[in-house]
Parts: structure tokens; sequence; C-alpha cells
């Protein structure tokens, strides 16, 4: 059984080795990518809640249609606190990509 994981993309840049990962890393994993270029604009707007409507709605359709109960968010102009609330509201895990690596590189000093 697969683990349906929604990553929410918002440059092309992203699909090709984020799919490659998983398919090597992590094929248990049943990745469905969704590609949003408008979000960069609202970032470059400063509309940050136009941004959290924007991923709560990405995510609450990769719930409802795909299964998805992970995301992975490979914007990383995606502040924590947003990404927070989109998952409380759409009950989606969600990480940031950077994340990990921030934290690992501040463990190490």
């Amino acid at each position: 059984m697969h683990t349906h994981l929604a990553a929410i993309h918002a440059s092309p840049a992203a699909i090709t080795p984020l799919t490659a990962y998983y398919k090597e890393h992590g094929p248990e994993f049943k990745v469905t990518n969704f590609l949003d270029d408008g979000l960069m604009r609202l970032f470059a707007g400063s509309d940050e809640e136009a941004v959290e409507r924007r991923m709560t709605a990405l995510l609450g359709h990769a719930s409802a249609q795909d299964g998805a109960r992970l995301a992975v968010v490979t914007c990383s102009a995606a502040k924590r606190a947003m990404l927070r609330r989109v998952a409380l509201e759409t009950g989606v895990e969600v990480l940031k990509i950077d994340e990990p690596l921030a934290n690992e590189a501040v463990r190490r000093g």
C-alpha cells in the first residue's frame, strides 16, 4: 500500500528532481505534483493571505481527490507559520522541503 504525498511547487524546476528522489528513496510514496506558478507572483506582491488560501485549496483538493495525508512544499518563500495553519485547515501534514536541511545546519552549528 502506498502513502499518498502531495508535492506543491511554485516552479516546474523542482518537479523532476523531487519525483526522481522519491522514486529512488521513497518508493512507498505515491507522489502527486501540483504546480502553481502564480504562487510566486503572490509572494512577490506580499499577499500572504492569498498564498495561504491558494495552498489551502491545493492541499484540500489533494486530500479529497487523491487521498493525500502528507505534503511537501518546495517553495522556500512559504513561511512555517502559514504552513502550520494550512495543515490545520486541511488535515494534511505539511513539510517545507528546506526545513530539515536548515534544522541539521543549526544542529551542527
